[in-house]
Order: C-alpha cells, then structure tokens, then sequence
C-alpha cells in the first residue's frame, strides 16, 4: 500500500473506529514490514499508550523482515496471545540467519520477563522497544513455533520455561550457547523435556554426533524418562 495513503497523525475518530474492530480481532497473519517503514507508525505507538494493538488477539502468525524494519512488526505483540508463529520470511534480504537469530531470541527473552529491558532488543525503534516493556510477559502464551534455521538459545530456553502455560514449542535449540558440565547437561535435558515432551529421542540421538553436547543431552532425558512411571511416560513414537 502506496506511503501516501497514511497520515502522520490519527484523529480521535479514526482511532476510536480502529479500536472498536481491532478489539473483534482475534487471529492475525502479518508477513510485511510496514508497521516500521510508514509515519502512522509512532502516531499509533502514542495511541496506544501502553495497550495492546488488538486486546483480545489469540494467534499471531508474524513473517517480516525485523533486522531490516527494525521490528516494527513487534507492536502487533499482546499478553493475550496463545498461539505465536514466527514465520519463515523473517531471515534478512541476503537469506542469512545470523543476525535475526539474535532479535528473535532476544524477542522470546523479552515477552518471557517480567521486567523486559528497554535496550533488550537490539536494533528496536523506541517506541516498538517501548511497547514491549509495557505489555510486559505473554503469560497466556501456550505454543510457539520458530521456523526452521532459528536456533533457540539456551538462555532464551531458560526465559521461555518460566512460562507456565507454554506446552508446546517447534524450533531448533542451538547447543553451542553452553558449556557441558553435567549440572548444565541435566538442566538442559529438563528444559528440552518440558518444551519439547514429544521429541523423539532415539531419532534425535542418530541426527548428533556421539558425545556432542547434544548427544549427552538426549542420553540424560532419555535416562528421566525411563524413570517416570508407565502411565506417565512420555510417548516418543
């Protein structure tokens, strides 16, 4: 949609009639980087004034461009998302995941905390950095889907676990980010079982080297999950 068609300011109709449809929203699929490219960007940060762009949306399919937009595509995050898609465009223009790797971890931190850091991720304009401190944790978060050539890392994990009604993540966790003592193998094989209950162990086991970090990883988890009661048991079929 052509620049021109946006003004710099939003009159209280036009905003008092976007907020009436927006609180009707409930899913949402984004795949440009717009929100962070056009004026009517801070005018409607101002606007919200700490609320949520939709108050009431439950799933988020996001596919932009964050290193290159400057996340401006992140006002569209709200406490009441349940369902989070980061999609599989949001690589940068030369297709390299290095640097959006990074925002996207640091994305996941920051609707993990309770007191999210203004400078938590790099690259942010002010007011997407500020709106993220103010709609502060997705506590309703219930899964989260990180398209492939993500990794997750291990700090990023800790953050995400304390989520208590996330049950279902898809993504790749990247073992470098730690060392491999056995108290690090054991709170990673604990984290990997809480996020990722259906793994298949013994698949993942021949996809890693023997004796890699990962490796030991899923030797420890498979070590828990042999120890659980029958009825309990994880299925990883």
């Amino acid at each position: 949609m052509p620049q021109q068609n946006f003004p710099g300011v939003v009159d209280d109709f036009s905003w008092g009639r976007f907020q009436r449809y927006a609180s009707l929203v409930r899913e949402l699929r984004h795949y440009i980087g717009a929100l962070s490219t056009l004026p009517v960007s801070e005018s409607i940060a101002e606007r919200l004034d700490g609320e949520p762009f939709f108050p009431h949306l439950r799933r988020l399919e996001l596919s932009a461009d964050l290193a290159r937009t400057r996340c401006g595509s992140l006002l569209l995050l709200s406490p009441s998302i349940r369902d989070l898609d980061f999609g599989s465009s949001i690589y940068n223009s030369c297709g390299s995941f290095a640097e959006p790797a990074g925002i996207v971890n640091a994305v996941l931190s920051s609707i993990s905390s309770e007191v999210p850091s203004p400078s938590g991720v790099p690259g942010a304009l002010p007011h997407v950095a500020r709106h993220l401190q103010t709609i502060v944790r997705l506590a309703d978060l219930c899964k989260l889907r990180i398209c492939f050539g993500l990794d997750l890392y291990y700090p990023t994990m800790q953050a995400l676990s304390t989520l208590v009604n996330l049950r279902e993540l898809h993504g790749c966790i990247s073992f470098t980010e730690m060392e491999a003592s056995p108290a690090d193998v054991l709170i990673l094989a604990t984290l990997v079982d809480r996020l990722f209950p259906n793994v298949d162990i013994p698949y993942s086991r021949c996809e890693v080297g023997r004796g890699s970090l990962a490796f030991q990883v899923f030797e420890a988890l498979q070590d828990m999950r042999s120890t659980l009661p029958a009825s309990t048991s994880t299925d990883t079929r």
